[in-house]
């Protein structure tokens, strides 16, 4: 059995809805749903149902609710399978439990996506708790049990979910707050070569963003000669020392020139 409780109320045993068309069927529903795997006391549903009727009639519809729950779940099983409309809604000495036989649950995935959301937090792993609580958050498709008239217990439970959730959009925002607060340091600080940055767009969804890496050197500085021990310090100068040019060489002509005024001035 499947039930999604985040954003309304789907129950599906063997990939079949349940559809609780009525008012009352779908508050006993919404329930034991609330209460998955649990027994859930027959007072207790009662006392729900009374958001919809009077005391006096509370266990009546509630009798009644459960026989189309078991109608529509008989018609739902595999027929060839070992599960039947009394294994999926269990009977017992003290109420009604709906057993998931192994399903999925929403709120559990949430409260594992959460929980784990809130320890990477807590440890300073900033990028994989913004992962983790956009993925709890993509659980939600609006209101928790949208469409049930709620009694008391349902209503707890309604509080409950609620309140975890802006508790998990609390710690996304504050792990993305603090992913853009590295972002911009390390922007800031020029960054190591080759480094990456983790980050988050829009979406939630976790991408790497490179790090600044080396910038390009201004064209007044050139490296050290190659050999150096700081090879990557820098000077000065366009050229190395290596490669500068030699002094130029006087011409020839200016040599014979002078060597001739030389020999003029002696003999006279």
């Amino acid at each position: 059995m499947d039930i999604d409780v985040l954003g309304g109320l789907d129950v599906f045993e063997n990939g079949v809805p349940i559809a609780a068309a009525a008012p009352s069927e779908r508050q006993v529903l919404a329930l034991l749903a609330a209460h998955a795997d649990m027994v859930v006391p027959v007072d207790v549903l009662a006392e729900e149902l009374r958001a919809l009727v009077p005391r006096e009639q509370a266990h009546p519809v509630l009798r009644a609710a459960v026989r189309r729950l078991y109608e529509r779940l008989d018609a739902a099983v595999a027929p060839c399978g070992d599960r039947t409309a009394g294994t999926a809604l269990v009977r017992t000495a003290d109420g009604y439990r709906l057993d998931t036989g192994g399903g999925s649950l929403d709120v559990r995935e949430f409260a594992r996506e959460a929980d784990a959301g809130h320890l990477a937090l807590a440890r300073g792993e900033y990028a994989t708790a913004a992962v983790r609580l956009r993925s709890a958050l993509r659980l939600w498709k609006g209101p928790a049990f949208d469409g049930v008239t709620p009694g008391p217990r349902l209503t707890d439970r309604i509080v409950e979910l609620e309140l975890a959730r802006k508790t998990a959009v609390e710690g996304w925002v504050e792990a993305q707050l603090e992913l853009d607060g590295l972002r911009r340091a390390l922007d800031g600080a020029g960054g190591a070569a080759g480094e990456a940055a983790p980050a988050f767009d829009g979406a939630g969804e976790s991408r790497p963003v490179p790090g600044p890496g080396p910038r390009p050197l201004p064209r007044q500085f050139a490296r050290v000669a190659e050999g150096d021990s700081g090879w990557n310090r820098m000077r000065p100068g366009r050229a190395s020392a290596r490669t500068a040019a030699p002094a130029a060489a006087p011409a020839r002509g200016g040599i014979r020139l002078a060597a001739c005024r030389m020999r003029h001035t002696h003999a006279r």
